[in-house]
């Protein structure tokens, strides 16, 4: 039930240690004869290339068993990492077909629009393709939400209603929180949230700028684009739509993604690169292939969608490659705000939005700018250092302190950590704990001795915090922790001052270690 094929076992007796490995019996279910004949075919096209098919596996099955961590490191790392969890941006792209499909089918039998609008065909068109998907991507829990809100606005708009958008948002999270109350504490429903909204409240903004943009069309009626040009038209209008989307999404999701992460990708950018391929290529060849696999006279022309798709991830992975090799997967450490300042930025943007309605009500406008401006202002002046605070961060074994002191100078006592590498003390707890409601910098680290368990927690800090000088006793540890430590030191270029017993290190006003 676990979708678990492999077990072993081993057992100790009488000095002698035996072991059973069983094979994997995967249960010959639609899903996994789908699985095993995507897999034969990239193997096939791509062979000793699992990342491609694992990339694929995870777009179409969300399955990620060929998906190595230090890979799907680098994926998270270039900013792409949303893209591998199914959500609504695979959905809308899958949702897209259903559009694509009421075009098509206007251009055999015109007549079909005197019955049944292109809108509200291309809709009833999608919805089986968004049980497919869902039947296909095991139905995570994110899909599951993206999937509850297409069926509102389907809804809403199949009965003719207006302000489809945020009325039909609301309506998917009262289901969603009456179904699962704590589902409102979910980061991935917050996210979610926050992303569509600022879409819908953008929408008569960008449907402006989409209406500009018909110019295409007029060109192309006039003849004055004609062959190739004509026919790009309408994609080139989609591809803009599906940038200003994203823009604005990300744009919302900002204070949101600080306050969860605490870090920013410098390579954002490579969203605007990525989602047109995986809108216009990738997903769709994938898509096609799977409804075309079990067609007995189709099944060939599928494994040639697949090798499209197969295509787009390969150039995908050789571009994380590169970063990769050339050492420029690294993220850049942000403060984390507190609801204060999020409420603000949001407000700020809202703001933007709709400045030319918020004018004419002068009144209210100014009292809130007042009220948020006056929240922040309070937040940062109690902030402030005026005495001395310590804070014991629970790393588990060993040990870590963050020292904030009068003048705002912040000092760190080692930074925790254990004998496995597998889990970062410093990226997970101690430095969202520095970097919360404050710039992420440092005037002091102490290393009070080498051992993993207070030094493994300062390699992230030392490597992404700007951080004035590392101080530690002048041994330094050995093996692999050894290069650890001086390539933190290299990438954040602290100064390293060596200390003993009996030194004093004054920090200003009266404070001395």
């Amino acid at each position: 039930r676990q979708k678990v094929y492999f077990r072993g076992y081993y057992f100790d007796k009488n000095s002698t240690r035996s072991s059973l490995t069983l094979t994997p019996t995967p249960s010959p279910t639609l899903r996994n004869i789908l699985r095993q004949k995507i897999i034969h075919i990239f193997d096939k096209y791509f062979p000793d290339k699992p990342r491609i098919k694992g990339l694929a596996l995870a777009l179409l099955m969300n399955d990620k068993y060929f998906l190595g961590s230090k890979f799907v490191d680098q994926v998270r790392l270039s900013s792409l990492g949303h893209t591998l969890a199914l959500s609504g941006l695979h959905l809308g792209l899958i949702i897209c077909l259903g559009f694509c499909l009421s075009y098509l089918i206007g251009l055999v039998c015109p007549y079909v629009y005197l019955y049944l609008p292109r809108p509200k065909l291309g809709i009833i068109l999608a919805v089986p393709l968004v049980c497919i998907y869902l039947w296909l991507g095991q139905a995570p829990v994110s899909l599951l939400r993206a999937s509850i809100m297409f069926f509102s606005w389907a809804i809403l708009y199949l009965k003719n209603r207006n302000r489809i958008f945020i009325d039909g948002l609301f309506y998917a999270l009262l289901l969603i929180v009456v179904v699962s109350p704590l589902s409102i504490f979910d980061l991935s429903l917050q996210l979610s949230f926050v992303a569509v909204f600022f879409i819908g409240v953008t929408y008569p903004h960008w449907r402006s700028l989409f209406s500009r943009l018909s110019l295409f069309d007029k060109l192309r009626r006039e003849r004055r684009l004609r062959g190739l040009w004509g026919y790009l038209s309408k994609p080139a209008q989609y591809f803009i739509a599906l940038i200003a989307m994203t823009l604005t999404a990300n744009l919302g999701l900002l204070p949101l993604q600080a306050w969860a992460f605490g870090r920013f990708s410098p390579h954002i950018y490579l969203n605007l690169i990525w989602l047109p391929v995986l809108g216009f290529l990738v997903l769709p060849a994938g898509f096609m292939g799977v409804l075309l696999i079990f067609v007995p006279l189709l099944e060939n022309l599928s494994q040639y969608f697949f090798y499209l798709m197969g295509i787009g991830l390969k150039g995908l992975i050789v571009v994380l490659d590169f970063f990769q090799v050339h050492d420029l997967l690294h993220p850049i450490v942000i403060p984390r705000p507190g609801w204060e300042q999020m409420l603000g930025f949001w407000f700020v943007l809202l703001v933007f939005i709709y400045h030319s309605r918020l004018w004419q009500q002068k009144t209210n406008f100014f009292l809130a700018m007042s009220l948020i401006a006056l929240i922040n202002i309070l937040s940062i002046t109690l902030n402030q250092f005026n005495c001395i605070k310590l804070k014991l961060l629970d790393v588990g074994q060993g040990q870590s302190i963050l020292c904030e002191l009068p003048g705002n100078k912040r000092i760190l006592i080692d930074g925790g950590g254990s004998w496995s590498l597998k889990f970062d003390p410093g990226k997970y707890i101690v430095t969202p704990v520095i970097t919360w409601k404050a710039w992420p910098r440092l005037d002091r680290v102490f290393l009070t001795h080498s051992d993993v368990d207070h030094l493994r927690g300062l390699y992230y800090p030392l490597s992404y915090l700007k951080v004035d000088e590392f101080v530690f006793n002048g041994v330094y540890p050995e093996g692999r922790d050894k290069q650890l430590l001086a390539r933190a030191l290299s990438l954040g270029g602290e100064k390293v001052r060596v200390t003993g017993r009996g030194d004093v290190w004054d920090m200003g006003q009266g404070v001395k270690i």
